[in-house]
C-alpha cells in the first residue's frame, strides 16, 4: 500500500511514513474522480465540497485476522453505505485499499437476509469486468450484530458515461467496451443478479482503461435525493 501524501510504500498504518512524516490514518482523499485531493479530516472535500466524511468513518470492523479501518465516504443511501477501507491483517502480513459496504438495516431479519444473499450470490461472479468481492463479514459483540458487510475490490476511476463525455471513443473501442459489458452483465443475469442495477465504471489498467460493471443498489442519496441511477458503486 501506498501513502496518499507522497505514494511511498508503507507497512504500518500506526506509524508515520518515512518520507514525509504523514500518519496514514490522519490525511483523506477526496472520492470525486475529478477532484482527489488529498487532506485532513473534514465534513467535506476542502477543495470541491464533495462528501468526504460517512458517519462510520474512522471506525474499525474485524473480520476473523483482519481488520477495516473505513476511511472515506464513497456513497449511500437507505440501505446501504460503501466506504474506502484500509485492509490490515493481523500478523502484518499486508495492507491493502478495499471498498466496504454495511449493512445499514441489519437489525431488520428481511434486510439482513437479503444482504448475505446478495453477498453469496456476488462472490460467485468470476468475469474479470464484474467487481470483484474478497469476504463477507458479520462482527457481533457478545452475541448482538454490530455491522454486516461486503469487502470488495476498490474502483478507480470514473464512470463510462463521464468519460464519454470527457473525450469520444473510436467506433472499435466502444465495441470492445461493449462486449465486456455484456459478458459481464450476462454471467450477473446467469448467477441471479439484477442486471438493470448494475454501471460500468472505467478504471486504468495494463496502460488502458477498462470497464468494471458494479451491482451495488442504494435507494436515494441522504444529501440531494437524486435517484441511485446516478450514484451506483
Amino acid at each position: 500500500m501506498e501513502c496518499l501524501s507522497c505514494k511511498t510504500s508503507i507497512k504500518n498504518i500506526n506509524q508515520p511514513c518515512q518520507n514525509c512524516g504523514i500518519l496514514p490514518l490522519q490525511i483523506y482523499r477526496c472520492t470525486n474522480p475529478i477532484c482527489q485531493r488529498i487532506q485532513y479530516y473534514n465534513e467535506t472535500c476542502s477543495y470541491c465540497q464533495n462528501l468526504l466524511i460517512g458517519p462510520m468513518s474512522d471506525s474499525t470492523i474485524h473480520l476473523g485476522e483482519n481488520s477495516y479501518h473505513l476511511r472515506e465516504f464513497i456513497g449511500g443511501g437507505g440501505m446501504g453505505e460503501v466506504y474506502r477501507a484500509i485492509e490490515e491483517n493481523k500478523v502484518g502480513a499486508y495492507l491493502r485499499e478495499v471498498a466496504v459496504k454495511l449493512n445499514k438495516q441489519s437489525f431488520s431479519h428481511d434486510n439482513f437476509i437479503r444482504f448475505r444473499q446478495e453477498a453469496q450470490n456476488l462472490t460467485k461472479l468470476k468475469n474479470p469486468h464484474n467487481t470483484r468481492v474478497y469476504h463477507y463479514g458479520e462482527e457481533r459483540k457478545n452475541e448482538t450484530l454490530t455491522a454486516q458487510f461486503i469487502v470488495m475490490e476498490l474502483l478507480e476511476g470514473s464512470t463510462l458515461e463521464k468519460r464519454l463525455q470527457a473525450k469520444p471513443i473510436s467506433l472499435l473501442e466502444g465495441l470492445i467496451i461493449y462486449k465486456q459489458i455484456a459478458k459481464a452483465l450476462q454471467e450477473a443475469h446467469q448467477k441471479k443478479n439484477n442486471p438493470q442495477r448494475s454501471k460500468a465504471i472505467q478504471h486504468p489498467g495494463h496502460g488502458r482503461w477498462q470497464p468494471s460493471c458494479s451491482r451495488f443498489w442504494f435507494g436515494q442519496t441522504p444529501r440531494n435525493r437524486r435517484s441511485s441511477r446516478n450514484n451506483l458503486y
